[in-house]
Formats: structure tokens, sequence, C-alpha cells
């Protein structure tokens, strides 16, 4: 699972089961969507009317 002894996790209740999300520091998370696409497709019209 990876989670250790002593670390945070966040618990989520999901339907019927809980989920267990460990919580990372902010610095190792730095980077982690390097390959995320950021480009937004938009309208011609600029989105008016």
């Amino acid at each position: 699972m990876g989670i250790k002894v002593g670390q945070n996790i966040q618990m989520i209740n999901y339907g019927d089961r809980l989920e267990l999300i460990p919580i990372k520091p902010i610095e190792q998370m730095r980077g982690f969507l390097k390959a995320i696409d950021t480009e937004v497709v938009r309208d011609k019209d600029g989105g008016k009317g």
C-alpha cells in the first residue's frame, strides 16, 4: 500500500468502501504533473453570447 508508520492519511468514504490516501509533503509533489496538457480549446466567438 505504500503507507508508512506515522504517515498522515486522509480517509474518504466512497460508496461502500473507505479510500485511504497518503498525504505527502508539497516538496515531494513538485513536478508530478509535468506531462499534463494544459492547452484549452476555445470557441471561435470567444465565449460571447
